[in-house]
C-alpha cells in the first residue's frame, strides 16, 4: 500500500490521551519519539494507527510544523511496510502509534528517514515481543 490512507490515521482522542497516559510505552530514535500502545478497540481494518505531534515551542510557526508534519509522514509512508508491518501476526490487537519530532530539526530527509527506520524497527521489536 503506497497510500497513507484515512484508516491508519489516529484521529480518536480518547486513543491520544491514552499515549499520553501510564500504560503507553516510549522509544526515542534521536530526533524522533515513538509513543505507542495496544488500542482498546479494533477502529479500523490496519494493523497500526498513526499520528504525528511537532512540538509548538520549538517550532514557532504553523507552516514550520506543517512542514515536519508533511515529512514525517512520508517517511513513515515510505518504511512501514518494511520495518513495522513485514511481520505482524494477526493475533495483535491494534496498535495505537504516535511519532513526534523532539529535537532539532534533522538537516536532511535522509537523517530522518534512518531515524524513522530506526525507530519504527524499536517499536515492532517492543510490541511484538
Amino acid at each position: 500500500m503506497f497510500k497513507l490512507t484515512h484508516t491508519e490515521k489516529l484521529k480518536s482522542t480518547k486513543e491520544i490521551s491514552r499515549l499520553f497516559g501510564h500504560e503507553a510505552r516510549r522509544v526515542k530514535a534521536y530526533p524522533l519519539q515513538f509513543i505507542f500502545c495496544a488500542s482498546e478497540e479494533d477502529r479500523s481494518s490496519r494493523p497500526v494507527q498513526v499520528a504525528f505531534g511537532v512540538p509548538k515551542r520549538r517550532y514557532r510557526k504553523a507552516v514550520d510544523r506543517n512542514h515536519w508534519k508533511r515529512r514525517l509522514r512520508e517517511a513513515y509512508r515510505l518504511n512501514r511496510d518494511e520495518y513495522l508491518l513485514a511481520e505482524w501476526p494477526e493475533e495483535k490487537p491494534q496498535l495505537a502509534l504516535m511519532i513526534m519530532l523532539s529535537g532539532p530539526p534533522p538537516e536532511s530527509f535522509r537523517q530522518l528517514e534512518k531515524a524513522m527506520k530506526k525507530g519504527l524497527k524499536r517499536v515492532a521489536r517492543d510490541y511484538l515481543d
